[in-house]
């Protein structure tokens, strides 16, 4: 058994030691082998997602000169093995002050592919990150913001940019709209937030012919329907899950020809079953994705579902799945404990309020990613 108060270096050496004499110059070839066979593994599995977070906005002061010292620990450890940077495909930011983002700015990335941003960013860094975002390997960029306006840094991604999410807070004036640039990214997955004042600025600045994915949260913009008709034709995923339930009244899916999946994770109402007859009969639908009922059945719900029930088995001749999902945390919740005490019994419900679903082995019940039924 090893001496606990060993040093590491002292530690291996015992353990070496171990090694029979007869045959040890052969075994230790192997030993080296092995371990530097582990090297490259481990090293892609620890630095694939590099993180500088801090969660206490009454420490950035701090919390902000630690970051920067991690970052520069970082860049060292780059600078003497700079193999290690071919592993670095997530970059995530939160709270990051100027010196983390100059550090990290300084670094030569060649992989990096996925840059998450949150804000407020200090204005000393808008120079660094814009240079993070002009990186030729990035394809994935998420700036959630407030109290600060993107436009001018979202002006300077790379063209290699595929997938955009933004989500701002900005509550006062946009600024000038920026000049369309030569050679736009095209984008293929777009997440916004409808609070957006300037959904106009990121047609310019993004091309968005070919998109594929398109989430929509929060509340709609006054142009959020020539948006959709001018966008639409392309987008086969449509996530809408936290749009505020009165953005359905004026919506209509006639604009999405391509659409194959559609998530609404929200409570079912009404609107969706107005919003989902506004689907063609010849829809190309194969998925459809709703929040667990999870309200006590009364007359109205039970007419809610019914409808809905009825609209999926006449409109949707695609259709291959009809998925119900819920929150693991609030499933665990004191309140839906006396609701559903068992994942089974969340199950039965849905399979109540869903009868012909069921039968026709459509119905699928989620407590997050865990299939229930």
């Amino acid at each position: 058994m090893p001496d606990p108060s060993l040093s590491v270096p002292e530690l291996w050496e015992q353990i070496i030691g171990f090694l029979p004499t007869s045959s040890k110059c052969a075994d230790l070839k192997a030993v080296a082998l092995v371990c530097r066979s582990f090297t490259s593994p481990a090293q892609r599995g620890i630095f694939h997602t590099v993180s500088f977070v801090t969660w206490n906005r009454w420490l950035l002061v701090r919390q902000h000169d630690e970051l920067a010292e991690s970052a520069r620990r970082f860049a060292d450890v780059i600078e003497s093995s700079p193999h290690i940077l071919s592993y670095v495909y997530h970059l995530r930011l939160h709270n990051a002050g100027p010196g983390c983002y100059h550090a990290l700015a300084a670094i030569p990335w060649s992989h990096l592919r996925q840059l998450y941003v949150q804000y407020p960013l200090p204005p000393k860094a808008k120079a660094d990150l814009t240079r993070l975002i002009g990186l030729p390997s990035l394809r994935e960029l998420d700036i959630r913001t407030w109290g600060d306006h993107p436009i001018d840094i979202l002006s300077l991604c790379s063209t290699s940019l595929e997938k955009l999410s933004i989500a701002p807070e900005y509550q006062g004036e946009p600024p000038e709209a920026p000049p369309r640039p030569s050679l736009r990214p095209k984008i293929l997955e777009l997440k916004l937030n409808g609070t957006t004042p300037f959904i106009g600025y990121i047609t310019e600045l993004f091309d968005l012919t070919s998109l594929k994915t398109l989430e929509w949260w929060g509340t709609p913009c006054p142009d959020l329907d020539r948006f959709f008709l001018e966008y639409g034709q392309t987008v086969e995923t449509l996530n809408l899950s936290d749009l505020r339930d009165d953005a359905w009244d004026d919506m209509s899916l006639s604009h999405f020809p391509s659409v194959t999946f559609i998530c609404t994770l929200s409570k079912i109402t009404r609107r969706h079953n107005k919003v989902l007859d506004t689907l063609p009969l010849d829809n190309r639908v194969r998925r459809l994705s709703f929040y667990a009922e999870r309200r006590t059945p009364s007359e109205e719900i039970q007419d809610i579902v019914r409808d809905l029930e009825e609209t999926i088995l006449t409109r949707f001749m695609a259709v291959r799945s009809v998925e119900f999902t819920m929150r693991s945390d609030e499933f665990a919740s004191e309140a839906m404990r006396s609701l559903f005490p068992t994942q089974r019994s969340l199950v039965e419900r849905h399979r109540e309020l869903f009868p012909r679903l069921w039968e026709r082995k459509l119905l699928s019940v989620y407590i997050e990613d865990l299939k229930l039924e």
